[in-house]
């Protein structure tokens, strides 16, 4: 439902280019698009690319069903853009870890960067 509610609001931002730029950092705030993403004319292209081939169009999943090498996924249980229903799907691929990390967000804090740090050293041990 909540993924549902971002995408509308991503392609609407990409069909709507001038409410977008001149509302950037309002909009931002509201779809949790981080600081360091402005969004202005010169940033337009590379928004716009991100939003299709990134998030609207993304393949995560089959992708992850060719993998032939571990893969690890770490995320935080309050990250608004993961996908539960993905997340289940993704644990349940051969050579697919899923760690959910409780209190923790799509940006990277303390909590997820420790995990994030375990499993990288995990992979490499």
């Amino acid at each position: 439902m909540v993924q549902q509610f971002y995408l509308r609001a991503y392609r609407w931002l990409r069909e709507n280019r001038e409410f977008t730029i001149r509302n950037g950092g309002i909009i931002g705030d509201m779809l949790a698009i981080p600081r360091a993403m402005d969004i202005n004319e010169r940033t337009w292209e590379p928004f716009v690319k991100s939003l299709e081939h990134t998030i609207e169009s993304q393949t995560t999943i089959s992708d992850l069903a060719a993998v032939r090498v571990p893969v690890e996924i770490v995320y935080g249980d309050l990250d608004e853009f993961s996908s539960p229903g993905g997340m289940r799907i993704a644990s349940r691929l051969r050579g697919v870890t899923v760690t959910r990390v409780r209190g923790a967000t799509h940006l990277i804090g303390k909590r997820l960067a420790r995990a994030v740090a375990r499993a990288v050293d995990d992979v490499e041990s």
